[in-house]
């Protein structure tokens, strides 16, 4: 036997799912069904509900979980994760981003902070290490220009006896 066809008519109308109004779920790219097959949608094909520009899908309060808006026709019995309670909302096209992008300046904040932490850690330590170093006294300077028998080097010139 052939798979059956679901009457896709019929299921948007009977769960209220689109309609006017702004918080209304459009019919997307179901129309495709609605306008051009009587309303039926051939067995193991989908189409996508939608919603109006500036809006995005929300199940009850929820605006943060992804609502999946596709409506799938399998042997005569259409499933979706779109129910009564799932409508159009700005608060969920304009929230999610917001959220993301201060949590992503919030960690870019933290990763500057410590790199500069570990700069000045950095710098604080070569300074410290140079600090150390055993800087020649006087004394010392004089054994080595004795020990050179009193050659100098003159600017430009090697080994030139001043």
């Amino acid at each position: 036997r052939q798979p059956f066809p679901c009457n896709l008519t019929y299921w948007l109308t009977e769960n209220n799912i689109t309609g006017s109004g702004s918080n209304k779920l459009l019919v997307g790219t179901c129309s495709a069904f609605l306008n051009g097959s009587d309303g039926m949608i051939p067995s193991n094909s989908w189409c996508r509900l939608s919603c109006p520009s500036g809006t995005s899908p929300q199940e009850q309060a929820d605006f943060f979980q992804a609502v999946n808006t596709a409506v799938i026709c399998n042997d005569g019995q259409i499933s979706s994760e779109v129910t009564s309670l799932t409508w159009c909302s700005e608060t969920s096209f304009e929230i999610p981003p917001l959220v993301f992008l201060a949590a992503a300046t919030l960690a870019a904040m933290i990763a500057g902070f410590r790199m500069e932490a570990r700069q000045r850690s950095f710098d604080k330590q070569c300074t410290q290490a140079l600090q150390m170093r055993s800087i020649p006294s006087t004394n010392s300077r004089r054994s080595q220009v004795e020990e050179g028998k009193g050659r100098r080097i003159v600017a430009g010139q090697k080994n030139k006896v001043a």
